[in-house]
């Protein structure tokens, strides 16, 4: 996908010069809209996990780095222009490249999660992340299809966590 088509949808107006961007739509610019669709969200996959690693890799507590790390990513979805619409389109798709993008995400957070963890080796497993991640990622998708605010939406992951989140020793 055009790098600079792409960076017009996610980051909005001032990222990209303006060549007439604006009157392609996803279709005109590459093979189909699901191709760019599956370009959009793998780009968009990318940034939330890079949000994800900065979060955790702060200095603090286990908690506060797990909410620090939620939070990052939540900001992605709320300040990038155009990143809630592909979110929402993705989770609507029912192509199998947007579904292995979305696996891939969930995995590498909760090898993210499960390394940067302090607590005991193998307390919790690292199917206990994933499951964490399962909560946050149902949070979000409720709340976003519900039109929900930003703030409900935030609320509602910080619940999920504060219901499942293991502490560290």
């Amino acid at each position: 996908m055009c790098a600079r088509f792409r960076d017009r949808l996610l980051w909005g107006p001032g990222a990209a010069r303006d060549d007439g961007l604006l009157d392609r739509s996803f279709v005109e610019h590459s093979r189909g809209s699901a191709d760019c669709l599956a370009s959009m969200f793998g780009h968009l996959c990318d940034d939330i996990y890079r949000r994800w690693a900065g979060g955790l890799g702060a200095a603090g507590a286990w908690e506060a780095r797990l909410d620090a790390a939620a939070e990052a990513g939540l900001d992605c979805l709320e300040f990038v222009p155009g990143a809630t619409g592909v979110a929402n389109a993705a989770a609507l798709s029912v192509d199998a490249r947007i579904a292995g993008q979305r696996t891939r995400l969930r995995e590498r957070l909760s090898e993210l999660i499960a390394h940067e963890y302090d607590g005991p080796a193998g307390d919790p497993p690292e199917l206990h992340f994933e499951f964490v991640l399962g909560a946050i990622a149902r949070a979000i998708g409720d709340g976003l299809s519900a039109g929900e605010p930003p703030v409900l939406v935030r609320k509602r992951v910080r619940t999920a966590i504060a219901l499942l989140e293991p502490a560290a020793a």
